[in-house]
C-alpha cells in the first residue's frame, strides 16, 4: 500500500515511459507523482478542475477534468469539465481546444490524431481532436466509467457502472478511421 497523504478520492493513474505514476484526487484538486519509492503532491491547482481521468501521451499528462465540484457529497458542479494538457516538466496547464465545458468526464486516452473520453452523467463516448471539436461516438448508456485502450487490437474497454456491463469498441485504422464495430451494446 501506498499512502497519499491529503488524499480524499483518489480516482485515476497513468505512468510515463520511464515507469513514473501520476494519480488524480478528483476531491483535492491534486495530482501526486510515484517515481520508485517517492511519492510526492506533483501539482495541486483550481485549474485542474477536479481532476478525474488521466493519460501520458509523451511529455503531456492528460487530464479529463469533472468540472469545478460545488458538493463532494453529490460530485454537483458549476460546469462540465474539459480536458487540459499538463507539461510534465513546467507543470503549465493548458485546454484541449478552448476550454469550453464539454462532460464530466471519468476516463481519458489517446488514439491516433483523437482522445477519446467517458462522459459519466452522459453516458457517451466522446472523441475529441486537438483543436477541441467534439463528436459522440457512443451514447444512450448511464454511468460509462473509466476507460481502457489495447493498442495491439485497436480496442477501447469502457464499464457500465449501472448495469454492471463491459463494453468494448473496436476502431478501424487511421485510413479507414470511420470503421467502428461495438461488441456489447446498450439495451
Amino acid at each position: 500500500m501506498i499512502p497519499l497523504a491529503g488524499s480524499e478520492f483518489v480516482n485515476d493513474v497513468a505512468a510515463d515511459s520511464a515507469g513514473t505514476m501520476y494519480v488524480s484526487d478528483a476531491a483535492t484538486n491534486r495530482s501526486y507523482r510515484i517515481a520508485g519509492e517517492t511519492v510526492e503532491t506533483w501539482l495541486e491547482s483550481s485549474a485542474l478542475q477536479n481532476p478525474n481521468g488521466l493519460w501520458v501521451a509523451g511529455a503531456t499528462l492528460v487530464v479529463a477534468s469533472w468540472g469545478p465540484m460545488t458538493d463532494i457529497a453529490t460530485f454537483a458542479t458549476r460546469h462540465p469539465g474539459t480536458l487540459l494538457r499538463v507539461d510534465l516538466k513546467s507543470q503549465q496547464i493548458t485546454p484541449v481546444g478552448s476550454g469550453a465545458p464539454i462532460a464530466n468526464f471519468d476516463g481519458v486516452v489517446r488514439v491516433d490524431a483523437h482522445y477519446y473520453a467517458t462522459d459519466w452523467t452522459g453516458g457517451r463516448l466522446l472523441r475529441i481532436s486537438d483543436s477541441g471539436e467534439v463528436a459522440t461516438v457512443l451514447s444512450g448508456f448511464s454511468q460509462l466509467a473509466d476507460l481502457g485502450f489495447d493498442a495491439g487490437r485497436r480496442v477501447i474497454g469502457m464499464p457500465v457502472m449501472s448495469d454492471n456491463r463491459f463494453v468494448m469498441l473496436r476502431l478501424g485504422r487511421e485510413a479507414d478511421r470511420d470503421v467502428i464495430r461495438v461488441d456489447a451494446k446498450p439495451d
